[in-house]
């Protein structure tokens, strides 16, 4: 399970790897909400499970407004591109996609995620910093 968190939250970290981005898009109404730097807080790894506090290294990801991101923490250092369209950010990393986020609820100041990566979730709360 530890694998596939750090694969998933790499994401998050690295996680929020992402290649071409094309924020100009009309319906991608949560561009300006993504922007900025997130700290998980909380995950879970079942849709009906229940939150537990982030047990692991602080972890962040930082999403820029050009389409860039950089990750740290638990799962390592990286940086990438992201895109997003609707609700789902996908993150690229060396041109090949490397984990997909549905974004279940975000405001100004939280966020809660599914995180999906090589056919499997987990679902995460961040805060931003």
């Amino acid at each position: 399970m530890k694998k596939h968190l750090f694969l998933m939250l790499t994401l998050v970290v690295a996680t929020f790897a992402f290649v071409s981005c094309s924020n100009d898009d009309d319906d991608n109404q949560y561009n300006s909400d993504i922007v900025g730097t997130w700290k998980i807080t909380e995950v879970k790894t079942s849709q009906s499970g229940s939150y537990i506090d982030w047990p692991f290294k602080t972890t962040y990801a930082s999403f820029k407004s050009d389409g860039t991101y950089y990750g740290s923490g638990y799962f390592g250092n990286g940086s990438g591109t992201w895109s997003i369209k609707g609700n789902t950010v996908n993150t690229y990393v060396g041109g090949e996609l490397y984990a997909s986020y549905e974004i279940i609820s975000v405001t100004s100041t939280t966020s809660e995620l599914k995180m999906s990566m090589d056919g499997e979730s987990i679902w995460i709360k961040c805060k931003k910093e």
